[in-house]
């Protein structure tokens, strides 16, 4: 009877051995080898990085007992050891594997939309770049994607009249494509030319003439400017946005100026939540004054991925979740950190950015934006797992700046300054109109000892990594916009204040602990401070 049973037991114990092992393999292979070499040695998590050494070992000792079967299995206690992990890490992934079958897909692509039965307001018309093939948005040079959707399902097909005059009639009409369901409308136009104004209208949404310019191409390389934000929410119920005055002062500045900025980019949290229909509508409304004139290009962040995964993001702005492209002497790649383990990148988005980064390393300036900072003093700090995936590739290939948001406030960091290549500039700009993280003012860990801070300010710095020590420059709690120059032979970052903590609390007469009712404040904006750096050998 012993020999009986010796003799199932070993052929199972090699079966379940075998199945832990392939179980291993599938997961490395779908994390991919630099992503779990970086996770296994993280330091933004001791539990991560011990459950991988135990699931390590485990498979070390399944080898081991493949390798001698004759010897382990025909023992008493080892093989019930083995079989007891075994049992637990078989019934973890099972655990894990039913739990993606149903959830990875909304993960990584989004739940069904809800928007077209629930959305019952006017939004756009919004210009974007695009369209996108194998991520990388088409010459902006060349094309432009516009978008727009209407509280009633239309039953004809809609179209623009577009032109380089602002007569309509002498604009030529082009109708949407396949993408549109008779409330979203996207009309792709193909074939324009380089630095060149054109005028649009939209017959069946409203009688506006609007306009928007190409960009220039690579032979003229003439300066350019970016208007830069970032989580410009509102904050539930409780809280609207400063996004209209925001945008407000924006305009303020640029009119001063007699500019137009060349596209727009926001750091990532427009809404509540992917499902919040007001919170939607309190974006689309903010950002129509610039949505049908700036080409317009958005970050995936955190709170488009609530309660839906980002699918409405999905529905509504028709561009990739990751993806890049060139403008002028510029190459831009956007990230969102929502497709791997503990708010990074996953293994098919790291190969598209190291890829693209090795593809475009001569390009003569190379801009990164992503919604959660790699390096900020601010309330989520800093990201290890993003530092571990990406600062010393982006050094390695010689980013020039990283753009990010999640935390409301700004913060500016250059790396590497001294160097012949002039280093990156990271910058959080999170103070879009959403509610500032001004407890970091009375909390008890990381306390900031003043609104805003430098190394040559009263306190000094009052973080001691090495990111901070080495390359913090300026950080302050406010809400305010970026303008970003980029010319032949410098990229220079401007930041401007458009309300700070003490004008706010004036205003609305609240303290810290409160910021829940936001009375009506006049635009405005103060040049508060400027990064730049210069490089002559690209």
């Amino acid at each position: 009877m012993k020999q009986i049973k010796r003799k199932i037991y070993k052929p199972l114990n090699i079966a379940v051995s075998l199945l832990i092992i392939s179980f291993f393999i599938i997961l490395l292979y779908l994390t991919g080898i630099d992503n779990f070499k970086i996770l296994f040695y993280s330091k933004h998590s001791y539990r991560l990085s011990l459950t991988l050494s135990i699931s390590l070992l485990i498979v070390i000792l399944n080898i081991i007992a493949l390798s001698f079967p004759a010897k382990i299995f025909t023992k008493k206690f080892i093989p019930l050891f083995i079989n007891l992990i075994n049992i637990f890490l078989i019934t973890t992934l099972l655990s894990l594997g039913i739990y993606f079958k149903f959830k990875y897909r909304e993960v990584i692509r989004g739940k069904k939309p809800n928007a077209f039965e629930k959305y019952r307001y006017k939004a756009g018309p919004f210009i974007q770049l695009g369209p996108f093939e194998n991520r990388t948005a088409k010459s902006p040079e060349n094309s432009m994607v516009i978008w727009w959707f209407t509280p009633e399902k239309m039953d004809k097909t809609a179209y623009i009249k577009y032109g380089t005059s602002p007569d309509p009639n002498r604009m030529k009409t082009e109708i949407e494509t396949l993408n549109g369901d008779g409330r979203k409308h996207v009309v792709e136009l193909m074939n324009l030319s380089p630095s060149t104004t054109y005028y649009y209208s939209i017959p069946d949404f409203d009688n506006t003439i609007y306009s928007f310019s190409t960009a220039p191409n690579e032979k003229n390389r003439e300066a350019f400017h970016i208007l830069c934000t970032g989580d410009v929410r509102n904050h539930g119920k409780d809280t609207l946005s400063l996004y209209k005055i925001i945008n407000e002062s924006a305009d303020l500045l640029y009119n001063g100026m007699n500019i137009r900025p060349s596209f727009k980019i926001i750091l990532g949290d427009l809404i509540y939540n992917g499902r919040d229909m007001k919170s939607w509508n309190l974006y689309f409304s903010s950002e129509k004054m610039h949505s049908s004139i700036y080409p317009g290009i958005t970050v995936f962040g955190n709170h488009e991925f609530y309660a839906d995964y980002g699918g409405n993001f999905n529905y509504f702005f028709p561009q990739p979740r990751y993806f890049s492209f060139d403008y002028s002497n510029a190459h831009f790649i956007f990230i969102h950190n929502y497709d791997g383990l503990l708010r990074s990148t996953g293994k098919k988005q790291y190969e598209f950015i190291k890829e693209d980064l090795k593809k475009n390393y001569n390009k003569k300036w190379i801009i990164v934006a992503i919604h959660e900072p790699l390096l900020s003093t601010g309330d989520y700090n800093m990201n290890k797992i993003l530092i571990a995936q990406y600062f010393q590739l982006f050094r390695k290939y010689k980013v020039d700046m990283v753009l990010a948001g999640h935390d409301h406030h700004y913060d500016s960091f250059h790396t590497d300054k001294n160097t012949k290549w002039g280093g990156t500039l990271y910058i959080v700009n999170g103070g879009g109109g959403a509610r500032v993280d001004a407890y970091l003012l009375n909390r008890k860990s990381k306390k900031w000892k003043k609104w805003y801070h430098d190394r040559n300010s009263e306190y000094g710095l009052y973080q001691n990594d090495k990111y901070t020590v080495n390359y913090h420059i300026y950080g302050e709690i406010s809400w305010g916009f970026m303008d970003i120059e980029i010319s032949k032979e410098e990229i220079k970052s401007t930041y401007y204040r458009v309300i700070d903590i003490e004008r706010y609390f004036e205003e609305t007469g609240q303290d810290i602990k409160s910021l829940e009712i936001i009375t009506d404040i006049a635009p405005s904006y103060q040049k508060v401070h400027t990064v730049s750096k210069e490089r002559s050998f690209k």
